[in-house]
């Protein structure tokens, strides 16, 4: 519902004034979509402000960095 509304919104201003509204991904400076302007991250809720491709590379590092962290937390505690 949101979604939909905020692209409505979007149209009504680049209708109404003659304007794009644009905005760039902040790791690859790609003119983003709209349907990449409304993503919002999963745990913060705030706008993702990343394309999907390097949204992807995001999360990917994430999970890298949490499975490194398990690991040495399993190691750690294997010891005692």
């Amino acid at each position: 519902m949101i979604r939909c509304l905020m692209l409505n919104w979007y149209s009504i201003i680049q209708k109404f004034f003659g304007v794009n509204i644009m905005s760039r991904c902040k790791a690859c400076d790609k003119i983003m979509s709209d349907n990449e302007l409304l993503r919002r991250d999963n745990i913060t809720n705030d706008w993702a402000e990343l394309c999907t491709i390097c949204m992807g590379e995001s999360d990917d590092a994430a999970l890298e960095t949490a499975e490194e962290w398990l690991n040495k937390r399993e190691r750690s505690t294997a010891l005692y």
